[in-house]
């Protein structure tokens, strides 16, 4: 007698028409989306190696020649695809060359080599020729209390005048203490927000003020634990701050959005999150570092961007100090002149100030 062939349940069959082409299509999008990648091209006599992170979300380039590398970061999927260079322009003169990558629907600041690095910013004017670079617009001069503005000021900059802020957009000051204070060392940006120790407690402080740099609104803030004046910032990440109180041996997450104040138990400090010992974060001074992917250092006194371990020279003059950092920018004294950088804009004077000849602690901010 013939087998009864089995006939497939109804219900089955629905379940899997539903859930094959989900696959399929997971399937493409497994393969078509951007994954962490390293690959290397040519282009002419350039060897190009690019690298994405998909979870950092940025491309890391490096383009080489001879003894010349060249290095930048771009961020953003939506800013760059895998292997977008077309072409490379290529510029010389006796010292210097720099050279402007070319893709589809994405333009390239050139990149600058003369011994190293360079912004092409700094290079000579003849190169400048070359690569159609504009000189800004020389800035004109305002006059505001003791300080020479030079104007227009892209960003809203306040100025720590001893017993406040000085907010140079507006011309205005905001007073915040009735005693002078000339080093506010702990005073702490994140975001737009400003977080100011009350100084005029003495050996330890309690409270804060949370002054909204748009707003100007100050916002009293009561600590739930004490810290000493003698504390140190390590720096901000996620935005909260995180300081060490070395009079009681104590590392700070400060969130001001939150409101909250907690201990950390294992000491850390910023370059990777690595572990440290308390001994090292009282005794050696240690800071943030690497935070953003590129960061501001001086070598020899010029100031430099590194980015990735990769370094290029962003001015032609040494400078004083470091003043602010931002993730693209960064604010910087020459004697007692204040200028700003970016990539975009290269450095320009902001402001002059007679008394930064005899103090430049930790007195600017930007929003």
């Amino acid at each position: 007698m013939a087998k009864k062939l089995k006939t497939i349940n109804p219900k089955l069959l629905n379940i899997v028409s539903l859930i094959t082409p989900i696959i399929i299509l997971l399937i493409i999008i497994n393969i078509f989306s951007n994954k962490d990648y390293e690959i290397t091209y040519k282009i002419e006599d350039y060897q190009i190696r690019e690298q994405y992170t998909d979870n950092d979300n940025y491309y890391s380039l490096t383009i080489n020649k001879g003894n010349n590398n060249y290095n930048f970061i771009i961020e953003g999927k939506e800013n760059y695809k895998k292997k977008s260079i077309n072409s490379i322009l290529e510029f010389q003169t006796d010292s210097e060359t720099c050279i402007i990558l070319k893709a589809k629907n994405k333009d390239f600041n050139p990149l600058c080599y003369k011994e190293e690095q360079i912004s092409f910013h700094i290079v000579s004017k003849e190169m400048k020729e070359m690569i159609n670079y504009r000189e800004p617009e020389s800035s004109h001069i305002e006059k505001y209390h003791n300080m020479n503005i030079y104007a227009p000021l892209n960003n809203d900059i306040y100025i720590w005048n001893y017993r406040g802020f000085e907010r140079l957009k507006e011309k205005k000051e905001i007073k915040i203490f009735n005693k002078d204070i000339y080093s506010p060392s702990l005073i702490t940006q994140v975001n737009s927000t400003l977080w100011i120790p009350n100084y005029e407690s003495e050996y330890y402080f309690n409270s804060v003020l949370l002054l909204d740099m748009n707003s100007e609104k100050i916002e009293n803030w009561i600590l739930p634990e004490t810290i000493y004046f003698d504390s140190a910032i390590l720096g901000v990440y996620d935005d909260k701050i995180y300081i060490i109180d070395k009079h009681e041996q104590k590392e700070w997450e400060i969130n001001i959005a939150k409101k909250e104040m907690n201990r950390v138990e294992e000491m850390t400090y910023q370059r990777g999150w690595e572990s440290t010992t308390m001994n090292k974060l009282l005794y050696q001074s240690l800071t943030f570092y690497g935070v953003n992917r590129k960061e501001f250092i001086t070598i020899d006194g010029y100031l430099y961007e590194e980015t990735e371990g990769n370094k290029k020279r962003l001015t032609d003059e040494k400078i004083d100090l470091i003043a602010r950092k931002y993730s693209n920018s960064v604010y910087y004294f020459i004697k007692n002149k204040l200028y700003y950088y970016d990539d975009e804009h290269g450095s320009k004077p902001l402001v002059e100030n007679f008394e930064w000849n005899f103090n430049k602690d930790n007195i600017i901010f930007a929003n």
